[in-house]
């Protein structure tokens, strides 16, 4: 049979992946290799998983993203987090050609410090300082990412997203189906009231990949709520819209808080992601936070 091109997608089970492959309307082009038949750290599985598809373009979601996890793995680059976020790239994408295939890379925020010396919310254009000793490991080893797939193809194209939120799933939770899970379980402690930052609608993000995927854009977009919040309200305006009732998280200065922690220079405090320039290159609309919980509550959001 003719073989026709397809769209490679990585990390197809996970939150951002999963969501964006359900709500995708031409599922026969995508092609959805899970771990156990397509992993970074096999290149011989990979080509062979590869031999007799015609890949157009590629959208590689698969990351290591547990940021503590990476923490307790900082410097060792035998450690998970660096063998899939930086080799495993670059295992990944000498899979392709570099001039003929289209590569989305979705990355993060954390790339940058969100540190009171170089603050955000960032533009897509911000330049990354990846210096280990300002970002999470996890963060650093995104930023080399990044990186590798920069140098690698001619016309590279990187997304980042951030605190990525969907209504449903069930095998993980995200930034507001897990503080509603804690408030269901009256086990919801302070949340930080002075740590900034926006959110990623997962169902903007896939419309947004879908008009990537329908052009040839290249270079460096972002999809993010277009306004600023904080873990404390943010949360709060969640469970009074879910349950109506007012002012039932308590607040927590994350200065104070981290003056009693260790990994201090590591958390972003001033984060958050700006898409002006997304927004015009792609003419998309991004929503600001309150409207995107609104939509999920709409979804009817579930723990």
């Amino acid at each position: 049979e003719k073989m026709k091109k397809c769209i490679l997608v990585t990390g197809a089970q996970g939150l951002v992946a999963s969501r964006f492959i359900e709500l995708y309307k031409q599922r026969e082009y995508l092609l959805t290799p899970d771990l156990t038949e397509f992993d970074f750290l096999k290149p011989t599985q990979m080509e062979k998983y590869l031999k007799d598809e015609e890949i157009s373009q590629v959208l590689n979601f698969a990351a290591f993203t547990d940021v503590a996890a990476g923490e307790s793995q900082r410097g060792d680059k035998e450690g998970m987090c660096w063998k899939i976020n930086v080799d495993g790239v670059r295992n990944l994408v000498k899979m392709f050609d570099r001039k003929r295939v289209r590569f989305i890379h979705i990355s993060t925020d954390m790339v940058f410090s969100g540190s009171d010396a170089d603050p955000g919310p960032y533009e897509e254009n911000r330049k990354v300082k990846d210096n280990p000793d300002t970002l999470t490991w996890y963060g650093y080893s995104k930023a080399r990412g990044e990186e590798v797939v920069q140098d690698y193809f001619k016309k590279p194209t990187v997304v980042r997203i951030i605190y990525p939120v969907r209504a449903k799933f069930t095998f993980k939770t995200d930034f507001l189906r897990n503080p509603l899970r804690l408030y269901q379980q009256r086990k919801l402690y302070p949340l930080f009231d002075d740590q900034y930052l926006s959110i990623t609608d997962i169902d903007e993000l896939s419309g947004m990949l879908n008009k990537l995927l329908e052009n040839d854009n290249a270079g460096v977009f972002h999809c993010t709520s277009t306004d600023i919040t904080t873990p404390y309200e943010i949360i709060n305006y969640l469970i009074e819209a879910k349950y109506g009732v007012k002012n039932k998280v308590k607040r927590i200065s994350v200065s104070k808080f981290l003056k009693n922690n260790d990994n201090r220079l590591r958390y972003p405090i001033y984060g958050g992601l700006k898409a002006v320039d997304t927004q015009k290159q792609l003419n998309v609309r991004f929503s600001s936070w309150k409207q995107i919980v609104d939509k999920l509550i709409a979804q009817n959001i579930t723990p």
